[in-house]
């Protein structure tokens, strides 16, 4: 085996083959199979306990599987110690010491490699200006914000030019503005040293906004991986259809030839085939219809439950005639506001059959 997975600043490819991971019983990575292309950015997605950070961890090397195989490039490291790996991490707590100024913090791993300080001094300036920095390095940590630390950790990870970054949900600690600030400094940053890169989130709009792709992970398994425009208009199942982006879901009649709701045959200009389970509703494509809009329309009647002003749009609470509860989301501009149907209203939702999708329960 090497001595390290590879050499400094090189970008590589990452293959995961049957990757398994057990606690007792329990399976956190199933048999799991994944293919990173070199200076890609894949996000793992899912919901707490579905595996995503047992398998960065054992991407990392802080944790070892049960039986399968991690390369970074050529090199098998899946029992190679983390320090070998030539991987850059920023955990969910920053882990940074508050005992070090700044620049302390970002030149301890070049520390660690015996690099001279002329060096050191040289790189650490460059990372404190990638993450916009410059001029905090002799400050100590206590004295910065909670979005200055962040870019502390991220320039401790990248100052060493790792081949591999890891992002273990780096943004939760922040409020919702600087969070969102933060996704594209961090998309901004990878575009500028292309380093292979693996976030971990909970937070399906974080994905959607800073990934190459997303590997949607559940109960250890890969439910879908695929672009973030991919995921979002063509989930491959109910599971996916409802963890990415906001939606209604609603069974499809059984034993039906052709896709029904309540009898009503379901519009879509899609294949059909006797897997798919349930429609898909999602808020920005609903509309509220009149009798005019009939042909190309999939129709869906209820009452208003609530209005909710949301600055940017309003969101319209709908009850329909068997229980279920959609949502429907429409502007704010003088027209959208004038056109709002009351509350307890009795309204038509419609959904064109253009952007009607149909999943299966489970992914094919």
């Amino acid at each position: 085996m090497t001595s390290q997975a590879t050499s400094s600043g090189a970008s590589v490819p990452i293959t995961i083959r049957k990757l398994v991971k057990t606690y007792g019983p329990y399976r956190a990575l199933d048999a799991i199979d994944l293919d990173i292309a070199g200076g890609e950015f894949l996000t793992l997605l899912g919901p707490s306990g579905s595996g995503k950070s047992t398998l960065l961890m054992a991407i990392a090397g802080f944790l070892r599987p049960d039986s399968g195989l991690i390369q970074f490039g050529a090199a098998d490291v899946t029992r190679l110690e983390p320090h070998r790996r030539n991987i850059g991490v920023v955990f969910q707590n920053y882990a940074l010491f508050p005992h070090m100024s700044v620049a302390g913090n970002v030149a301890y791993p070049l520390k660690l490699r015996g690099i001279g300080r002329p060096e050191i001094d040289k790189r650490v300036a460059w990372a404190l200006a990638l993450v916009k920095l410059d001029g905090f390095g002799e400050r100590s940590i206590d004295q910065l914000s909670g979005g200055q630390r962040q870019r502390v950790a991220l320039a401790r990870a990248i100052v060493f030019e790792p081949s591999v970054l890891l992002m273990d949900e780096p943004l939760s600690a922040l409020d919702k503005k600087l969070r969102e600030h933060m996704q594209i400094e961090i998309r901004r940053l990878h575009e500028t040293l292309r380093v292979t890169t693996i976030y971990v989130t909970h937070d399906q709009r974080e994905a959607l906004t800073m990934s190459d792709r997303i590997a949607v992970i559940n109960h250890g398994r890969f439910a879908q991986i695929g672009e973030p425009k991919a995921l979002y208009e063509r989930p491959a199942s109910k599971f996916v259809a409802e963890f990415i982006g906001d939606a209604t879901l609603l069974a499809l009649d059984e034993g039906a030839k052709q896709p029904t709701f309540r009898g009503r045959p379901v519009k879509t200009k899609d294949k059909v085939n006797g897997a798919l389970s349930h429609v898909v509703l999602r808020p920005e494509k609903l509309r509220l219809v009149d009798k005019k809009n009939t042909a190309a329309w999939n129709r869906f009647a209820g009452t208003v439950d609530d209005i909710v002003y949301q600055g940017e749009s309003v969101l319209l609470s709908i009850r329909l005639e068997g229980g279920e509860t959609l949502f429907l989301r429409q502007g704010t501009d003088q027209q959208s506001l004038q056109n709002l149907p009351a509350r307890y209203a009795a309204v038509e939702v419609g959904l064109h059959a253009d952007d009607t999708l149909l999943v299966p329960e489970e992914h094919p």
